[in-house]
Formats: C-alpha cells, sequence, structure tokens
C-alpha cells in the first residue's frame, strides 16, 4: 500500500515526515484505511463499498462522467479519488472489470500500484 505511487509529482510527500518510509506518499494512510475497510467488509449482494462514494448524474441513473478522474485534483486532500478507490477494491476482490477500466489500469500503471499482491 505505501507504493500506492510511484510518482511524487502525482502523490506528493507524506503528511508525517518523520514517520516516513520508502515509497510512502500522502495517501498511505487514507490507502489503508480503504484497504481494511475492503478486506473485512463482506456485503452478501456482492457490491463495492466504495461505490457509495461515486457521484451520481443529474439524472440519477449513471455516474457523473466529470466525477470519474484517477487522479485527485485537490492537492491537500490525502484522499484518493472515489472512482479510483473503487477500482483498486474491485481489483483487491477480484471482480471482473470492464474493458475501459482495464484501459485506466493500463494507462496509469506507471503511477498508481494497482497490483493486488502489494496487499497481501
Amino acid at each position: 500500500i505505501s507504493k500506492n505511487s510511484k510518482d511524487k509529482n502525482f502523490a506528493g510527500v507524506t503528511v508525517y515526515s518523520n514517520l516516513a518510509h520508502q515509497g510512502d506518499t500522502k495517501y498511505t494512510e487514507e490507502d489503508m484505511a480503504d484497504f481494511i475497510a475492503n478486506t473485512v467488509y463482506n456485503n452478501p449482494n456482492e457490491s463495492l463499498l466504495s461505490c457509495a462514494l461515486l457521484a451520481k448524474d443529474n439524472n440519477d441513473i449513471d455516474y457523473d462522467r466529470e466525477q470519474l478522474s484517477v487522479l485527485n485534483k485537490i492537492s491537500w486532500d490525502s484522499h484518493s479519488t472515489p472512482f479510483l478507490r473503487t477500482l483498486k477494491e474491485a481489483i483487491l476482490k477480484e471482480k471482473t472489470l470492464t474493458p475501459s477500466c482495464m484501459d485506466i489500469v493500463d494507462k496509469y500503471k506507471e503511477q498508481i500500484n494497482f497490483n493486488k499482491c502489494e496487499f497481501e
């Protein structure tokens, strides 16, 4: 989890420099909290916990496409975007990703660690 991002320009530096370790970013603590929640949360209907964070469009039918960003535009926010959190949870829980989601994972794999093995 500490290797959430390989690019410090993307992830920034950890807030707690006295506790920092190699690969630590400003997202480490919140990503760890997501990992724990996603590991212990066992929804009987197989839905993803992080889907609740995704905003709906004006018609309340689909997700708001403007909100489906991978990179967090708010520099001070220590949370990964809701869409990135959902992708990571889906990978952790071995859900089948759509081809478009796989394209996104492939596009950002140099910046973001999507490797499930990092979590085990």
